[in-house]
């Protein structure tokens, strides 16, 4: 059975000097949970995931598409999203794995990886600074288009031409699990949303209540109860890069491998 799940429209007087109205439309469609192109190893399962432990490398950007800053946050936001929704795995985020293998090395490792399948030299390095752990996730941009663009549409009603403004924006991502012990993907996939409006403007807000949409978004609350505003100003709309990245990784998550049902992990 198909779920949806749709934060309505939240407008929230409580920020000093700020009054917002923000729309979050994320559609969850729960039937099967597969990646596009979907590929898992014969020996890997939810127990050797469990058991192994999992790095959580961060979202790696299509060429220069995002500075630093951008990836840092999109990074920290899909952390997020994998910890609500799989706190039944150990997950390690992009900030440890630096404290392993030195921030240095994590953007060096970043910029490197211009395409799939990352090299098995740095696979190797990985493994020798985290011994203990077995798995490791990237996640890719690989589109991240926006466009705008007018049509003159006919409004029957009025019976007359209407110049509408329209924005789209589609990101995909190839996502790709490691097994450092063998330097082999073990589990692969594509995952990506569309979406489209119309005659509509951005809204900002403040990065301090992340946690609180995503938390809405997975729990299915119809709305938000927002405290505090502080922080950088950062574009939020249904368009967003952090609305499509939250849909895509609540697919990722939900697809990554699950325990059998009356069985313990």
């Amino acid at each position: 059975m198909n779920r949806q799940v749709f934060l309505t429209s939240i407008r929230s007087n409580t920020f000093t000097n700020c009054s917002l109205l923000i729309v979050i439309v994320v559609l969850l469609t729960s039937c099967a949970h597969k990646l596009d192109n979907a590929f898992i190893a014969p020996d890997f399962s939810y127990h050797s995931l469990k058991n192994g432990g999992l790095i959580y490398a961060g979202v790696i950007p299509v060429s220069s598409e995002l500075d630093g800053d951008d990836q840092t946050r999109l990074s920290e936001i899909g952390y997020k999203v994998l910890k609500k929704i799989r706190g039944d795995l150990t997950i390690y985020d992009t900030k440890w794995l630096q404290e392993r293998i030195s921030p240095e090395k994590y953007k060096s490792l970043v910029n490197d990886i211009d395409r799939m399948p990352v090299d098995e030299d740095s696979l190797a390095f990985i493994r020798e600074k985290t011994p203990d752990i077995q798995y490791i996730i990237f996640t890719k941009i690989i589109q991240n288009q926006y466009k705008e663009y007018d049509i003159n549409e006919y409004e029957p009603d009025e019976q007359k031409y209407d110049l509408h403004h329209y924005r789209s924006r589609t990101m995909n991502f190839q996502v790709e699990l490691y097994d450092l012990e063998k330097s082999q993907v073990v589990w692969s996939g594509r995952v990506g949303r569309t979406e489209t409006e119309k005659d509509k403007e951005d809204v900002s807000f403040g990065d301090s209540i992340i946690d609180g949409i995503v938390g809405g978004i997975i729990g299915g609350a119809a709305s938000l109860a927002i405290e505090g505003a502080t922080g950088y100003p950062m574009s939020f709309d249904t368009l967003s890069q952090e609305n499509l990245l939250i849909g895509s990784f609540i697919k990722i998550s939900h697809s990554l491998p699950q325990p059998q049902k009356g069985k313990n992990a």
